[in-house]
C-alpha cells in the first residue's frame, strides 16, 4: 500500500475515534440569545431582476463569556423567462427565474472563560478535575472562517400561480443546497 494511502487511512481513523472519544465524554449543555437584523433590496428591469440580502447576527451564550456574530451578504442577477402552457398535463403558462450570484459569510467566535465554569459528562469533568488543580483553568478560543465568499445558482418555478417551486446551490469555497415549495392561498 502506497504510504500516502496508509498516512490517509491512519488520519481517518485517528478523525474518527476522536469523535467517538468526543461523543462519549463531552456534552456540553448551554443557553444563548441571538439577535438579528436584517434587509433586501430588489429590482428589476424587463425580465432582469437583481437583488441584494444583507443580515446580521450576534449570539451571547450563558456558560462563557464572548460571543459569535455573522454577517451575510449576497448579491444575486438573474432573469425571468414565461414558460408556455403545458395543457396536456393541466399546467397553464408559468414563470422560471434563474439566477446567479455570490455569498460572503463571515463568522467571528470569540469564547473565553474558565473550565470549573463548564458543565462536562461526569467521564470528562474527572479528566478536568486533575488538571484543573486550582480552579484556574481558562481558555481562550478565537474563530474565523477561512474562505467566507462561494459562488451561488438557483432558479424559482411558478408551476401555477399558486405553487412555486425554488432551489439554490452554493459552491466553490462552501458547498449548501436550499429547496423550498411555496403555496398560496
Amino acid at each position: 500500500m502506497d504510504s500516502r494511502v496508509r498516512e490517509a487511512v491512519n488520519e481517518e481513523t485517528v478523525e474518527i475515534e476522536s469523535v467517538k472519544f468526543f461523543k462519549q465524554f463531552a456534552i456540553l449543555k448551554f443557553k444563548g440569545t441571538t439577535y438579528g437584523l436584517g434587509t433586501t433590496f430588489a429590482g428589476g428591469v424587463g425580465n432582469w431582476f437583481g437583488l441584494l440580502d444583507l443580515n446580521y447576527t450576534k449570539t451571547d451564550l450563558n456558560i462563557i463569556k464572548g460571543d459569535i456574530k455573522a454577517f451575510t451578504l449576497s448579491p444575486r442577477v438573474g432573469y425571468r423567462f414565461t414558460l408556455p402552457a403545458a395543457e396536456s398535463i393541466g399546467l397553464p403558462q408559468s414563470k422560471f427565474n434563474f439566477w446567479v450570484g455570490a455569498m460572503y459569510y463571515s463568522v467571528q467566535q470569540n469564547f473565553r472563560g474558565n473550565l470549573t465554569n463548564l458543565s462536562f459528562s461526569p467521564k470528562l469533568q474527572q479528566i478536568i478535575s486533575a488538571v484543573n488543580w486550582h480552579g484556574n483553568g481558562e481558555f481562550n478560543v478565537e474563530q474565523r472562517i477561512k474562505s467566507p465568499w462561494n459562488m451561488l445558482t438557483g432558479f424559482r418555478w411558478e408551476i401555477t400561480p399558486n405553487f412555486n417551486w425554488s432551489v439554490e446551490a452554493g459552491y466553490l469555497n462552501k458547498f449548501s443546497f436550499l429547496t423550498a415549495l411555496e403555496c398560496r392561498f
